[in-house]
This record gives structure tokens, C-alpha cells and sequence, in this order.
């Protein structure tokens, strides 16, 4: 996680922070439906949950074919 954090942040001109990857720990008030979420360390459980979705999505990973390639 923390190399695709870098590349973002590098991608955005933003320098790099370690609190990126204890994300989950930040007490700031979190108005989404997700709250729960953001609390959350990354897991890799939903990985493939785009499958069932994959036939709609086509047109966009025709659009993105590095996103095509990676979701290999």
C-alpha cells in the first residue's frame, strides 16, 4: 500500500506523509454513510467484488486499458 500511496501523492505534487498509511486512526469527524469504513486498516477481502459488474464496466476498461491490463 504504501508504493501506490507514494505514486499518488507524487502523481498529485504532494509530498509524502508516514500518518498516509495509519489513515484508519484519524479521529476527524467523517460525514459519510461510510464512516464505519474509513476506520478501517485496508483488507483485501472485496478484491474481486467488480466480477459480478464486469460486463458493465467494459466500456470503461476499454477506456482505461492500463486499468484493463492490471485487473488481470
Amino acid at each position: 500500500q504504501e508504493g501506490e500511496t507514494r505514486r499518488v501523492l507524487d502523481h498529485l505534487h504532494l509530498s509524502w506523509d508516514a500518518a498516509c498509511m495509519d489513515f484508519h486512526k484519524t479521529e476527524r469527524r467523517v460525514a459519510t454513510a461510510s464512516s464505519t469504513q474509513v476506520r478501517q486498516k485496508l483488507y483485501n477481502r472485496s478484491v474481486d467484488a467488480w466480477r459480478p459488474y464486469a460486463s458493465h464496466l467494459a466500456p470503461l476498461m476499454k477506456a482505461l486499458p492500463t486499468a484493463r491490463q492490471s485487473a488481470k
